[in-house]
């Protein structure tokens, strides 16, 4: 927590008026004080100090308190994460994030696991899950995503920033590097079928 003491002006008539009558001051003064009429400073003095009262001028002391910053952890948690190794690499990962995240000071982890239950459609959707996790953090409080997943995604948009996501974001793909999905496709379907 930290506090910092400034001035604030919080004029009674408009920025514009209170420049005409200085202006309308100064002049009507040095008239006087050109003339060599007495009391031409001190009608120059009182102009000037009820010019300042009419700008309001106030001390202000402002205390400010340092909040958190967040990073998202999405954890894939689809069938397409049960092949092979996938769960235990997930289940590690998740692991040794949490451990770091959480021993960085003045950081919050909000973590959101992907079910395919969670939506109606097949796929993994993991902006989706994580759209809802964040929805109510402020874009300059989130420091990170990290994606924990088989990088077989369903939902990517175009842009992250368009989306709200302006943080970097980081993927932690599971699986071996040689693997692939496999994917069938009709080229041409029989007449019967």
């Amino acid at each position: 927590m930290f506090s910092k003491l400034s001035l604030a002006f919080d004029p009674v008539l408009p920025w514009l008026v209170l420049g005409i009558l200085a202006v309308a001051a100064v002049v009507l003064c040095g008239l006087l004080i050109y003339g060599r009429k007495r009391g031409g400073w001190l009608r120059l003095l009182a102009s000037g100090l009820f010019l300042l009262a009419l700008m309001d001028p106030r001390f202000v002391n402002e205390e400010h308190e340092k909040l958190p910053d967040v990073v998202a952890l999405v954890v894939d948690r689809t069938g397409s994460q049960t092949i092979g190794e996938r769960a235990a690499q997930t289940d590690a990962a998740e692991k040794a994030l949490e451990e770091q995240i959480k021993a960085r000071p003045q950081t919050v982890l909000r973590k959101v696991e992907v079910l395919e239950r969670d939506t109606d459609q097949d796929g993994t959707h993991l902006f989706i899950a994580l759209g809802a996790a964040i929805g109510d953090v402020p874009p300059e409080r989130l420091a990170g995503i990290v994606a924990i997943t088989d990088g077989v995604v369903h939902d990517v948009p175009p842009s992250l920033r368009s989306q709200g996501f302006g943080a970097p974001f980081h993927g932690l793909v599971t699986g071996k590097a040689n693997e692939f999905d496999r994917r069938i496709e009709i080229v041409e379907a029989p007449r019967f079928g």
